[in-house]
C-alpha cells in the first residue's frame, strides 16, 4: 500500500522544512515514538548489544580517549582549575594524546588565547563522560579514579562499562558539551534519531538530508535561520557517534568540516550494537 502524502498528515511549515525527504520517524506507531524517548534498557525499544559487538566499541576512539584521560589521573589525582575544568596543562596534553575523529585539533592549535574547555569542548565532554559514568569522582577541585576507572584504566572492560559510557555519552552529558547552541530537546529525542540513522544510513547522506529524516523539529526550530537542528545533530549525536565506531563521514579531503557536502553514513557495527524492537505503522522505503 502507497503511504499517505505527508502534506496530508503533517502541518504545512513542517512539509515545507522536510522538502522532499519522507521522515524514518514518520512509519513509527506513536507508541514507538514514546518509548524512543527513553534512555537502552530492558522496558526500551531501544537495547545495546552485549555480544562480540561491545569489544569493537570498547576499541573505538572514544575509549581510548577515555584511557588517556583516566591515565593522566592515575593514582595521584587530577588537579582542576577553579572551575572545576581541565587545566591548560592538561588539555594541551590530552591534544597531543587522544584521537577525534571528525573533530579539528589542529584548529585548536592555531588559537592564540589560552587554552580552556570552552575552545577544546571534546575534552569537556570526556570530563563529563568519566564523571557521570562513575569512571571518576571529584573531591576537593581534583579527579580521582573510581574502582570502575582503575578497571578500565587496566583494560579489563565489562559490558556494563561499555553500556554505561554509551548510555551517558548521549542521554546524560548536558546538551551543551560539544556546542554553546546545544538545546535539551534533542536529548529526548536521541533514541529517535538512531532509529532514523538505522533506517536512512546505508547511503552516504548530508547532515542537512540526515536532520529531515532523524530528527523530529519542535515548531520553533522550523524557521531558525542558523541551523542549529543541524548543527545539533553533526555535534551532539553524527560526531561522537564516529568516536564510538557507528558512523563514519565521507566526503573528500578538500572538503571542509562545514561544508554542506559533508556527508555521513552509519558504520556495520552501527546495526551489530544497536538493536531496535518498534512498531511500525506502515512500510515506506526511504528514498536516497
Amino acid at each position: 500500500m502507497a503511504a499517505r502524502q505527508i502534506s496530508e498528515i503533517l502541518p504545512q511549515e513542517l512539509v515545507d522544512w522536510l522538502g522532499d525527504v519522507y521522515p524514518a520517524w514518520l512509519i513509527l506507531s506513536p507508541d514507538a515514538v514514546q518509548g524512543l524517548k527513553r534512555p537502552p534498557s530492558r522496558q526500551s525499544p531501544l537495547s545495546l548489544s552485549e555480544g562480540p559487538a561491545v569489544q569493537e566499541v570498547a576499541n573505538a576512539a572514544a575509549f581510548k580517549n577515555l584511557k588517556v584521560l583516566l591515565g593522566l589521573i592515575g593514582n595521584q589525582g587530577l588537579i582542576l582549575d577553579a572551575d572545576g575544568h581541565l587545566t591548560e596543562d592538561c588539555l594541551n596534553t590530552l591534544m597531543d594524546a587522544t584521537d577525534w575523529p571528525n573533530y579539528s585539533i589542529d584548529d585548536l592549535r592555531m588559537i592564540k588565547s589560552p587554552m580552556s574547555e570552552d575552545f577544546f569542548r571534546a575534552a569537556r565532554f570526556l570530563r563529563e563522560v568519566a564523571i557521570r559514568a562513575r569512571l571518576v569522582r571529584c573531591s576537593d577541585q581534583k579527579l580521582v579514579l573510581s574502582q570502575a576507572g582503575r578497571e578500565l584504566l587496566a583494560n579489563e572492560v565489562s559490558v556494563q562499562t561499555v553500556h554505561d559510557v554509551f548510555e551517558t555519552a548521549f542521554w546524560h552529558v548536558p546538551s551543551n558539551t560539544l556546542s554553546a547552541l546545544g538545546m535539551d530537546w534533542i536529548m529526548e529525542q536521541v533514541a529517535i534519531i538512531l532509529w532514523g540513522l538505522s533506517i536512512a544510513g546505508d547511503v552516504p547522506r548530508t547532515v542537512r538530508a540526515m536532520t529531515r529524516y532523524c530528527v523530529i523539529p519542535p515548531s520553533e526550530i522550523l524557521e531558525d535561520p542558523f541551523n542549529r537542528t543541524e548543527i545539533m545533530l553533526r555535534t551532539n549525536i553524527l560526531m561522537p557517534l564516529s568516536w564510538f565506531g557507528l558512523v563514519k563521514r565521507t566526503y573528500s579531503d578538500r572538503t571542509e568540516m562545514t561544508s554542506p557536502d559533508l556527508q555521513f553514513q552509519k558504520t556495520s557495527l552501527f546495526d551489530r550494537f544497536l538493536h531496535f524492537d518498534v512498531e511500525t505503522s506502515k512500510h515506506v522505503e526511504i528514498r536516497n
